[in-house]
């Protein structure tokens, strides 16, 4: 049986957001196609500690490639959290059992958006071969990006009192940008990626480029180290900033 802890995000502020650079700028790589993506990351052959991945919206490629960004070190000296705006937390943890198998991180957490979480039973028959819980964390109000700054900042500051490599999967900025305006949405991140970088942590970010216009996805790309694109066929172009 897994252990389940249930929480619930708070109203205190956070400390305030960084102020928006005036102007903005296109980080320009080279690109290169490729199916390792670990080799990205802090350990591997990179320095990358931020990834955008551009992918349509539910695709079976996408959730590979997200799999690949989640499991970069051995999972059993992993912790993982999941941000999930679109699904719940079950259809993240058969997410998981479908790629990885019944074998969970050291730590585990996902923090639901404007969804209320499940009854903890529905998950007595989860896999069980977990060392440590798995918190379930819920902000019931999409556009409450103060709460889920405080969240996130709990998760980052308990895990990094453990030896483990932290790990973190946003899905996804699009359904973020529908409750909050550019703006409030680059400085959130300006100030996620910074703490995910001094926090020793690697994180990814879903975003569906089709479903917006390029000065938005030429905004949000500076923030970030590197770039995945996959195209129809599930082909990645990385880009390095």
């Amino acid at each position: 049986m897994i252990p389940i802890l249930l929480a619930s995000s708070t109203e205190d502020a956070v400390r305030p957001f960084a102020t928006l650079i005036g102007v903005l700028f296109l980080s320009i790589g080279m690109s290169a196609t490729g199916s390792e993506v670990s080799d990205l990351f802090r350990g591997g052959d990179g320095e990358v500690s931020n990834v955008l991945l551009l992918a349509p919206a539910m695709s079976k490629s996408e959730d590979e490639v997200c799999v690949d960004l989640m499991t970069v070190r051995d999972i059993k000296h992993e912790n993982v959290l999941s941000v999930t705006f679109t699904q719940t937390a079950e259809d993240r943890l058969e997410l998981w059992q479908t790629h990885v198998g019944d074998d969970l991180p050291a730590q585990a957490g996902i923090v639901t958006i404007g969804e209320q979480t499940r009854s903890a039973s529905t998950f007595r028959n989860s896999p069980s071969k977990t060392p440590g819980p798995i918190t379930i964390d819920t902000v019931s109000d999409p556009a409450d990006l103060t709460g889920l700054g405080i969240s996130l900042t709990n998760y980052l500051s308990e895990w990094s009192q453990n030896s483990n490599q932290t790990v973190v999967c946003f899905h996804s900025l699009t359904p973020l940008l529908q409750y909050a305006d550019l703006q409030r949405v680059f400085r959130f991140l300006h100030v996620l990626t910074g703490r995910i970088d001094s926090s020793d942590a690697i994180a990814h970010y879903h975003m569906d480029p089709g479903a917006h216009d390029e000065q938005t996805r030429n905004t949000l790309i500076q923030l970030f180290d590197a770039t995945i694109e996959l195209d129809a066929d599930g082909n990645r172009s990385i880009t390095h900033r």
